[in-house]
């Protein structure tokens, strides 16, 4: 949802940021106004701009994908048998907003009923400590980009989870799951569901499923990887020849000046 004034600042006065406090009210105000002085806004997903356009109505929103130079890597693709543990690649830092409590609940419930699935982390977790005493989460540590598809292959994932409690705007980490061709896992919020609907290849779990580890849990056991095998991947992500016509859609041969 998209919580009122009154609601966010009580939720600020709890919880405020590294960067110091800040009314919402004035920093709604101070974006608006730079905001309005763009001929257009991008945004890089259709709910980003629902997003901003429910606060700011009077914008010009334009949505276009994060541009990305993927490099080709080979399918790491891998069936899930049912006699083997499912193995889950979690990608990326792990940190509140992040989705770490709702790993680590799952992690806990896979362990009060021994259930036969195994979390990795690639990246840092801000609850470390608490995701290893679960015997469920193996986390990797942080790693470069370049080395990230050879880590993954090394583990033989079956899955990737994103498990985000917040509306996240594109999500590179799936960039990295459709790259590998390594099938995607979500919650029905934000970017990231946006995207898995329009490649048509991965599972969307319901929104309610946040709160609910041992639901969470017994979905992703029943998903049958084996059918989407051969599945055709859509537009997972974009590439523009030219950020100046295809993606700001201006004239090759404007000017600087004609910017101004």
């Amino acid at each position: 949802g998209n919580p009122t004034v009154e609601t966010s600042e009580h939720w600020a006065r709890h919880h405020p940021t590294p960067a110091g406090r800040t009314p919402i009210w004035l920093w709604r105000e101070l974006h608006e106004s730079l905001l309005r002085q763009a001929r257009c806004v991008f945004v890089p997903s259709d709910d980003c701009g629902k997003r901003l356009a429910h606060y700011f109505s009077e914008l010009e929103i334009c949505v276009r994908p994060h541009p990305e130079m993927m490099t080709q890597t080979p399918s790491l693709f891998v069936t899930h048998k049912p006699s083997e543990p499912l193995q889950v690649a979690v990608i990326g830092r792990m940190s509140e907003h992040k989705g770490s409590s709702v790993l680590l609940a799952m992690a806990q419930n896979a362990k009060e009923r021994k259930l036969p699935i195994q979390f990795h982390v690639f990246g840092e977790a801000d609850q470390a400590s608490a995701l290893r005493k679960t015997d469920h989460v193996t986390i990797h540590g942080a790693y470069d980009e370049e080395e990230i598809y050879d880590l993954l292959a090394k583990t033989r994932c079956h899955i990737a989870l994103v498990p985000s409690v917040w509306p996240e705007t594109y999500c590179y980490t799936l960039s990295i799951a459709y790259n590998a061709k390594l099938y995607p896992v979500c919650f029905n919020l934000g970017a990231p569901a946006e995207r898995i609907r329009s490649a048509d290849w991965g599972h969307i779990l319901p929104l309610q499923y946040l709160t609910q580890p041992a639901t969470a849990n017994d979905r992703l056991l029943a998903l049958h990887t084996a059918e989407v095998d051969n599945k055709a991947l859509g537009v997972a992500f974009m590439h523009y020849n030219s950020i100046t016509q295809d993606y700001y859609g201006l004239p090759m041969d404007i000017r600087q000046s004609e910017l101004a």
